[in-house]
Parts: structure tokens; sequence; C-alpha cells
């Protein structure tokens, strides 16, 4: 793996793929909640870009770091199986450390339901959200899943505020995202998470 904001795509000259939005490797991440949570512990590495954020404004806080921002699986290089890479930092932006987490959360548990799960994200029955969330904090490292739903509603919020805010900004692909409804839809997933809570505790 490499360090990320430093380096190349790969950790070393093999061949590995770049994980599209439909592909094979795409779907398979969502079944690997493992190997995510140790991907997620290399973004702490990251060193800032000398001219800023492009969705953030200001220093980094007390007890924050440099976070990717938009952690999932399109934004990984994979070799098999295995994450190797991260790629697409445009929105990292200073967040407490638990950002990156939730947001990776949100994908492996996953946080959807289980239509979606079914039809999109090649599951062969609805996904045991609790088991995968369990399976998540030990490999990342954390003593419990205590606090990590509010976590993810949190971080849902944040990503879903800071698309509002680049497509009053006419940024773009935020504002074609505001006009097809992906921002509608992404509070709808928010009150998806807050109503069935109970799915991950």
């Amino acid at each position: 793996m490499t360090r990320a904001g430093r380096c190349s795509a790969t950790s070393t000259g093999s061949p590995a793929v770049r994980a599209g939005p439909r592909s094979s490797r795409t779907k398979a991440w969502w079944r690997w909640p493992v190997s995510c949570a140790s991907t997620t512990r290399r973004c702490a590495g990251f060193v800032r870009p000398p001219a800023g954020w492009a969705a953030h404004a200001g220093a980094v806080g007390a007890g924050e770091l440099i976070c990717h921002g938009d952690f999932g699986p399109w934004n990984l290089v994979w070799r098999g199986s295995r994450p190797v890479g991260i790629l697409d930092w445009d929105y990292a932006w200073p967040a407490p450390p638990i950002h990156d987490v939730a947001y990776a959360l949100e994908y492996v548990a996953p946080f959807r339901d289980d239509h979606t799960c079914l039809r999109w994200l090649g599951y062969t029955a609805p996904p045991d959200r609790r088991r995968r969330m369990r399976l998540f904090a030990e490999a990342y490292g954390l003593s419990s899943t205590a606090g990590l739903v509010d976590e993810v509603i949190a971080q849902q919020r944040a990503v879903w505020q800071r698309a509002r805010r680049l497509a009053t900004q006419g940024r773009q692909p935020q504002v074609a995202w505001r006009e097809s409804g992906v921002l509608d839809a992404a509070v709808e997933r928010i009150r998806w998470s807050r109503a069935n809570r109970h799915l991950f505790e």
C-alpha cells in the first residue's frame, strides 16, 4: 500500500486495476470489511497540499487530521481481492479521524436497504450488517462499535451538506447532482439510516 498523498497508485510495479462503478471488483469491495478497514487506516499519512482544500476553508482543527473525504470502492486500486492503493484526493479535508471510518462503513456495512443490496451490490441474501460492523471495527482496531451508527449518519449529513454547498457555488458534478435528484436521494438515505439503526446496533 502506498502512502496516500505522496505516491503513485500502487505499492509495487505489478499490474493493478482501478475499480469502475459497475465492475466485479467494485461489487466485491462491499463484501470485504476487513480489507477496507485496513486500507482506511492508511489515509492518516496524507500530507496537506499547498493550495488548500477544494471543499473546506480553514486550518486543521484540534483533534482533526486529513481525511480522504470520498473513501469508496470507486477510489481504490485493486490487486485481485485486495485494495492496494487509494486514488482521487480531490475532496480531502480536515476532519476527525472517525470520518473516513464512518464513510467506509456506510458502504461496507452497508447502510442501504435490502433491495439495493440484492439488486445493485451483488449480495445473494440480505447482509448481516451488525456482524459486518463488528468485523470492520475489529480490523480497524476499535474496541467496540458503540457510537459508530451515529458517526455514519453524521458523515452522511456532512457529505450531503458539502455537496449542497459546492452546488450553490456552481461546482460540478454537484450542480448536476442537485438537478438530477442525487442530493434528494442522499437525504432519503440519511432518513433510512436513522429509521433502521437497529439493523446495525
